[in-house]
């Protein structure tokens, strides 16, 4: 799988990280003939019409067909249920853009949707749905949750596009949970920071999962993305509990790439393995991903193909790099590495397991124990 080039430490909202993001989200398949919604809880909607006091109302009216709702800017205290788009009309689900915009009606972030506010349910997700089968896009929203997860979309059959997501502080769920059955799922230009569980939980079963320009924060963990193809770059990770980026493989022969990852004084650094015992990773390739100061491992990597540069691992409590070529019994079991360090960790500097090592210009220095180990396979 070829790797897009993101730049070296673009940082999550950098312009050049921002233009990628926007790229892709242009990607997405255009909801033709749709009809479209104001939500406005003042009521103005800048004089568009139709305009309707919440999200919810907005949603029921929207169709039939493809649709959608233009937010403008405030807190709205509701749980956004997708399903209920087009009840009101005769209608029912089908592709749906959310687009938060400012008080002209221009697409900008500024829409809060918070189900404890003052007035609201007082549970559920911020927006959330089960079983969708059309396409979602959601823009430019600020999510929480006081017993779910912020953003909430399970079992869906179709694409789902996130861009500049805002979940914090949900205190019994995840800040964003994408568990698809199938369909590609993206995010981009979004933080999770300060949620009980996961920062960004991107799934899908059959399709490719892609997270590029992501800031996620002292979460119970970081960011967790799993699909046939996994695309991640342009991702920091920093004080979550557990894993501060994980990408697993949910099918056999699953593809991954990672690119421009930096995890930081997490449970641990950077993981790329395996789901389930019948799932492998063909290939993995990580360019310029650097672990620093985690409490266990900085980078672990178990797949078939293992191609890295640019890796940095520094002050890791127990190993820096730890790649295993492992998976398909068939093969091949390869790792190829090169221009990378490891330096004072508590335990191996790198760690290679593999019928084939090709390792080139790495520098390891001040580990516990051996600078390099080869283990056996």
């Amino acid at each position: 799988m070829a790797t897009r080039d993101y730049g070296r430490r673009i940082p999550a909202a950098s312009g050049a990280a921002i233009a990628i993001a926007l790229a892709i989200v242009a990607t997405v398949p255009p909801l033709r003939a749709a009809q479209t919604t104001w939500a406005d809880g003042l009521g103005l909607c800048n004089g568009e019409t139709p305009c309707f006091l919440t999200i919810g109302e907005a949603l029921a009216n929207a169709g039939p067909g493809a649709a959608t709702v233009f937010v403008f800017p405030g807190l709205y205290p509701e749980s956004v249920d997708l399903a209920t788009m087009g009840s009101a009309i005769g209608g029912g689900p089908a592709a749906i853009e959310l687009i938060s915009v400012d008080a002209s009606g221009v697409p900008a972030p500024g829409a809060m949707v918070n189900p404890a506010a003052p007035g609201g349910p007082g549970t559920g997700p911020a927006i959330g749905a089960v079983g969708y089968s059309s396409p979602v896009v959601v823009d430019g929203f600020d999510l929480f949750s006081p017993d779910a997860d912020g953003l909430q979309l399970l079992f869906g059959t179709a694409s789902v596009a996130l861009h500049r997501i805002t979940a914090d502080g949900s205190p019994q769920g995840n800040g964003i949970s994408v568990a698809n059955e199938s369909g590609d799922v993206t995010i981009t230009a979004s933080s999770a920071r300060l949620n009980d569980g996961s920062g960004v939980l991107l799934y899908t079963y059959e399709g490719v999962a892609t997270a590029i320009a992501l800031v996620v924060e002292r979460n119970g963990g970081g960011l967790v993305a799993g699909g046939d193809q996994v695309e991640v770059g342009g991702v920091h990770a920093e004080a979550n509990g557990d894993v501060g980026v994980t990408v697993l493989a949910l099918e056999g022969g699953s593809e991954v790439s990672l690119q421009n990852v930096e995890s930081v004084a997490n449970g641990s650094g950077v993981l790329v393995a395996t789901f389930l015992e019948a799932t492998w990773i063909s290939s993995a390739t990580l360019v310029d991903v650097r672990a620093e100061m985690n409490v266990e491992n900085g980078i672990g990597v178990l797949a078939n193909r293992i191609t890295a540069s640019g890796l940095e691992a520094t002050g890791n409590g127990t190993s820096g790099v730890v790649l295993y070529s492992i998976g398909d019994p068939a093969g091949p079991f390869v790792v190829s590495i090169d221009d990378s360090e490891s330096t004072d960790n508590g335990e191996f500097g790198f760690v290679f397991s593999s019928a084939e090592t090709e390792a080139r210009t790495l520098t390891t220095t001040g580990n516990g124990d051996y600078g390099v180990w080869f283990a056996p396979i």
